[in-house]
Order: structure tokens, then sequence, then C-alpha cells
């Protein structure tokens, strides 16, 4: 049985505008560029970086709060994703109203969400995939509540899994923060000089108080296999900074927190970039990176390789002894599809259909370097591949 991993899937002002029909919008490109890449999968995960709030809310028209329209959702369906990660930081971006709409029509096009609540419940769902029952839960470290003012009530508070405080929830950080006056400034440089760590971090990479939100996180972890009966636990955590070449102190230490207490995978997102993974009795993947998106091909930053991601498949296999578990992963990439629209396809295929030897050169190269930064290693070579196993990297160099 396999399970498939996707990054960020992520709609700018740029990309909906170059889905826009005369009555509505069609993203029927996207299907058409993945071309069934999924259909060897039994359950695909995506994680959907929008809002999808109706018109009512406002579709995206600035640089980072999105809201995108539901025929996005039909696409996506078509493609073969089952389950959309909706605990991000971008969960918010229409409010708790756009929130509640964004899950309503997630439902509504017959898909599953993680992450995200419309009742109080627990955080796990487990599905049952060819005969082995596994669990989902989804945690992030925040929703941009430093940006579009959405603090959640207390008795709003299940609505979205937190691993941490909202972003500046103290009111005195709130307040220094606030503006960039002389006084705020001279606050945040004393503040710096006192606690750096959570400081002088941006703010969406601060440590906020959590000791609530990570008991609960270990506790629904315990209850997903004890009370709902999954054979296998995956965690899908929204954690990290913004474009970082490597995982955050405070990501792998969230990361190990959560296989220590019983998650047998661990996908993190958030930093848009490819990240390594980590093998062990548990495996976690530190950052997909953007499945989707316009960073490095229509808009900044690009010279972060952000516009590829991996694509995890996780085989699983009941054997006399419990189940097995083996990771392959695939690279993919985001570019123009030359019609004015960004569409994701294998790289393996780009590279394969490109006519241009300096273009062509141009991907091994970026796809060496990330495989090396995937494997921990560096100065490997590598042919280009559909597909990559994770093993040591000396069992693949060519």
């Amino acid at each position: 049985m396999r399970i498939t991993f996707l990054g960020d899937i992520i709609i700018s002002k740029e990309q909906l505008a170059s889905h826009k029909t005369g009555d509505g919008y069609d993203f029927s490109a996207v299907k058409n560029a993945l071309n069934g890449a999924f259909s060897g999968s039994d359950y695909v995960v995506a994680n959907l970086e929008t809002s999808v709030a109706g018109s009512e809310l406002g579709y995206t028209d600035s640089e980072y709060s999105f809201n995108t329209p539901s025929e996005l959702l039909d696409t996506l369906k078509d493609t073969g994703i089952n389950m959309l990660q909706t605990a991000n930081n971008h969960c918010l971006d229409r409010g708790v109203e756009g929130l509640r709409n964004t899950m309503s029509a997630i439902s509504d096009k017959g898909l599953k969400y993680i992450g995200t609540h419309l009742t109080e419940e627990d955080s796990y769902t487990v599905v049952e995939i060819d005969g082995i029952k596994v669990g989902f839960l989804a945690f992030t470290y925040g929703t941009n509540a430093f940006d579009n003012g959405c603090y959640l009530k207390k008795n709003e508070s299940y609505m979205v899994d937190l691993l941490q405080k909202q972003e500046l929830s103290g009111s005195f950080e709130r307040m220094i923060y606030s503006s960039d006056n002389r006084v705020n400034r001279y606050s945040k440089k004393m503040l710096g000089k006192i606690d750096p760590k959570r400081y002088d971090a941006p703010v969406y990479e601060r440590p906020e108080p959590c000791k609530e939100e990570r008991i609960r996180m270990r506790e629904q972890i315990r209850k997903c296999k004890e009370e709902g009966g999954a054979e296998f636990v995956v965690m899908l955590l929204h954690i990290g900074g913004q474009f970082n070449a490597v995982p955050s102190e405070y990501t792998v230490e969230v990361c190990e927190d959560c296989k220590n207490n019983g998650a047998d995978l661990v996908i993190a997102n958030h930093e848009h970039v490819i990240h390594p993974f980590k093998s062990g009795s548990s495996f976690c993947w530190y950052s997909l990176g953007n499945f989707l998106s316009s960073d490095g091909v229509w808009n900044e930053p690009f010279d972060n390789l952000c516009q590829y991601s991996a694509v995890v498949h996780a085989e699983l296999e009941r054997s006399e002894d419990g189940l097995a578990s083996k990771y392959s992963f695939e690279l993919f990439l985001s570019h123009d599809n030359g019609e004015g629209q960004i569409v994701s396809e294998p790289v393996y295929e780009v590279f394969d259909k490109c006519i241009d030897e300096s273009k062509k050169q141009n991907i091994r190269h970026e796809c060496e370097v990330l495989l090396n930064r995937i494997y921990g290693i560096t100065g490997c070579s590598y042919e280009m591949q559909p597909s990559y196993e994770v093993e040591a990297a000396g069992d693949i160099k060519l």
C-alpha cells in the first residue's frame, strides 16, 4: 500500500489571474501537466496553503494573504489527492468565517482535511487504506495572527491544532512589534539581548509559550493509537522559517518530540524549499518544499531552488512481524507551461522533454545540489532518475 505526500500548494495573485476565465476559474492545466502522476498511489496527502473561503470574502489580491476559488479543489481531487492539511499559517487568512467556509468547501468536494475543526473533537483522523488503519494528525506553529489580526477566542481555540500560542500572543510583545518607532526598536534590541532566540528571530519564527499545546499534541498521538486504533501514525507539521537552507533547532526538536511520542512518520512543511530527511525507527522529512507555487518561477526568491519539491512515497506492507515500511521520493518542478500558467511536473519528465541542452544541464546541476542536500552529503553526482530510494547516498551514486 502506498501513501504519497506532497508539499505546499500556494496560489499567488499572479497564478490566480492566469487561471481566470470569462465566468470563473479553470485550473485544468495543473491536472493535465501531472498526467496521472499519482495513479500508483492508494492515498495522497497535500498541504493546502490557502483559504477556499468564497468570493464574498475576497479572492487573493495581495502577496501573503490567500483565498482561492473552489475550482482548485475540483482539480486537486481530479489529480488523485484525498486529504488536505489545513493547519498552517494561512488557515486564518480570511478569519474564522473563512476557515469554516474552507472546511465546508473541502468536505463538499468529497475530500478530507486534517488539522482544523468545525467542532470540538480529537485532532486525529483514522483512515483504513487497503486494510491498514492509518492515523493522521496535523499541527501548525501559528496562523499569521501578527499579520491578519485574527486571534482565536477561548471558545474558538479548538478550531486550529497549534504547537504553541498564536504569534505575538502576549499583549506586551504585540505592542512592541506593532510599529517600528524609536521606543519599540529600543525595546526589541534590549529584549534581544535578554532572550535572543525569542526576540531576535522574525515574528514567524519566534517561539511562543507552548506547554499546554505540546502536552495536547502528545496526548493526541497516544489517543490516535490507543483509542483510534491506528496501526501507523502520520504527523503533518507546519513549522520552520522561510527559505532556510537547513531545518531550525526548533523544527528538529518538535519533530523528535513527535517521533518519541509515537508518530511513525513525520512530514514537515512551511520552509518552501527542500530539506533533508532523517531515518531510523521512525521516519522524518523536514520540508518537502513547494509542490505548486510561483516562488522561483515568477516571484522571488530566484536563488533558493524553491521551484522544486520532493514528493514522498511511504510503502506499507503487513507481515507476520507487523507493518513494514519503506520510503522513496521523486523530485517535482513548478514551471511556466509556455501558456502563461504555472504547473508542477516530475523533474525527470521535464528533463526528458527538454530540447535545450543548456537548460537540461542546469536542471541536472540543480537536482544534484538538491540530492546532496536531501542525503546530507556533498560532492556526489547522480543520473537523472524517475524516483530515488531512501537509502544511503552511496547506494544510488552513479
